[in-house]
C-alpha cells in the first residue's frame, strides 16, 4: 500500500516533538546538576535561586513552601508541569 505524501509529513512532526521532549528532560537535568552543583561548592539556596534559576526559561515561577514528611521544602514549577523541590539540603524533581 503506497504512503500518502501527509504520512512522511506526520513522521517528520512527530519524531521532532518526541526529540523536542527528550532535549526538554536532558536540560532540565543539566539545570538540576547545576543546582547540585552549586549546593555541594558551598551555595544557599537564595543564591541558587538567585543565580541559577530565576533567569532560567525552564522555571514557571517562584519558590512555593510546602511541608513534606513534616520537613519544610521549597518547590519551583518548571515549564513541563514538574517541580525542582529543594529540602533537607538537596535538589530534586517531583
Amino acid at each position: 500500500m503506497p504512503e500518502s505524501k501527509n504520512s512522511g509529513f506526520i513522521f517528520h512532526l512527530l519524531a521532532e516533538r518526541f526529540l523536542n521532549h527528550v532535549e526538554q528532560f536532558v536540560v532540565i537535568d543539566r539545570l538540576v546538576e547545576k543546582c547540585v552543583g552549586a549546593k555541594f561548592g558551598g551555595a544557599d539556596f537564595p543564591t541558587v535561586w538567585t543565580t541559577i534559576l530565576k533567569c532560567n526559561r525552564l522555571v514557571a515561577g517562584r519558590p512555593v513552601q510546602a511541608m513534606e514528611g513534616g520537613e519544610p521544602v521549597l518547590k519551583i514549577r518548571l515549564i513541563t508541569n514538574q517541580r525542582l523541590v529543594y529540602g533537607r539540603g538537596r535538589f530534586s524533581l517531583e
